[in-house]
C-alpha cells in the first residue's frame, strides 16, 4: 500500500521546532525528513509547549486545511505532561513591561514571578503529576481519534516520556484501557529521546544536536516504510502553510518563528555559529 502525501505537518514542544540549532528550518528533523520524502513541511511545533497546546494546534490545523485537496501526513512528538497553557489578555514581563497577548501563552513552572504559574504549580502534589500523565494520554488518545475518524495518516511519539515507575504503575492500574490504547496504536512510533539518546547535544546544551536531527529523521522515515510500501507523491499547493496559520500570539509568532520567517524568506538570527 502507497502512503499518498502533500506535505507533512510536524507538531510538539522545542525538541520538534528544533531549538538550540544554527538554522531550525533547515536541520531540524521535520525539514530532513521532508526533504527525504521529497515533500513540503509545515511544522507547527512551538517551545515550551504543553501537551494541551500540542492537541490544540493540531485540531485547528486539521480542520483549517480539512476541505483542501491535499494530503497531509501528520507526524506528532508529545511534550512534557505536566506542562500547562493559559489565555492570556496581557502579560507582564519582569522588566515591567506590559504586553498584549489574547491568546493562549505555556505556563513555565520556573517562572515564579508569573502568578499565573505560581497558582497553577505550588499545588501539583504527587497524585497531581500522576494525573497530568492521565491527562497527557487522554489528549495523545484524543488526536488518535481524531485521525482515525477521517483516515488521515498519522505518526505519534513521546520526546519527553515520564519513565518513572510510579507513574507508569498508577496508569495501570487507574487507567488500563486508556494506557493500552495509547501504547498498543500500531502507528505509536515510541520515545524519540531514545532514539537521539547518547548523541552530541545542541550549543544550547539541552536540545538535540545536528547529529541527532539526522538519526531521527532516518528512523522515523523507517517507521513509516514500515505501514507502507511506498510514498506517492501528491503535486498539491492547496495545503495551509504557516503564512495561514500562527502557532503563537502574533508579534511573537511574525517576530520569533524561524519556521514561518524561513517561508516568507525573511531574515533571522542564527542562535549559534556553525
Amino acid at each position: 500500500m502507497s502512503l499518498e502525501i502533500s506535505h507533512i505537518v510536524t507538531n510538539g514542544c522545542s525538541y520538534t521546532y528544533g531549538q538550540g540549532l544554527y538554522d531550525p528550518p533547515v536541520e531540524a528533523w521535520p525539514a530532513l525528513l521532508a526533504k527525504k520524502i521529497g515533500v513540503p513541511i509545515v511544522n507547527i511545533a512551538d517551545p515550551g509547549s504543553s501537551n494541551d497546546g500540542i492537541a490544540r494546534r493540531t485540531y485547528n490545523y486539521f480542520y483549517k486545511n480539512f476541505n483542501t485537496n491535499s494530503k497531509p501526513l501528520y507526524i506528532v512528538a508529545m511534550s512534557q505532561s505536566h506542562r500547562m497553557e493559559q489565555y492570556y489578555s496581557e502579560y507582564t514581563h519582569k522588566r515591567g513591561q506590559t504586553e498584549s497577548i489574547q491568546d493562549y501563552m505555556y505556563v513555565a513552572a520556573y517562572d515564579q514571578d508569573d502568578p499565573i504559574a505560581k497558582a497553577l504549580y505550588e499545588q501539583l502534589d504527587e497524585k497531581g503529576l500522576f494525573l497530568c500523565q492521565e491527562k497527557k494520554y487522554r489528549l495523545w488518545a484524543s488526536l488518535i481519534n481524531l485521525f482515525r475518524a477521517h483516515h488521515n495518516p498519522y505518526f505519534i511519539g513521546d520526546y519527553m516520556p515520564d519513565d518513572l515507575n510510579t507513574t507508569d504503575a498508577f496508569m495501570k492500574q487507574n487507567y488500563s484501557e486508556l494506557y493500552n490504547f495509547v501504547n498498543y496504536d500500531p502507528f505509536n512510533i515510541g520515545k524519540f529521546n531514545f532514539v537521539t539518546k547518547g548523541y552530541p547535544k545542541a550549543k544550547d546544551g539541552g536540545h538535540d544536536g545536528p547529529e541527532a536531527q539526522v538519526v531521527l529523521a532516518d528512523y522515523i522515515y523507517n517507521k513509516i516504510l514500515e505501514k507502507y510500501d511506498d510514498f506517492k507523491i501528491i503535486e498539491s499547493s492547496d495545503f495551509i502553510t504557516l503564512k495561514n496559520f500562527q502557532t503563537s500570539f502574533q508579534r511573537r509568532f511574525e517576530c520569533n518563528n524561524k519556521w514561518y520567517r524561513h517561508l516568507m524568506n525573511l531574515p533571522y538570527p542564527k542562535d549559534y555559529d556553525i
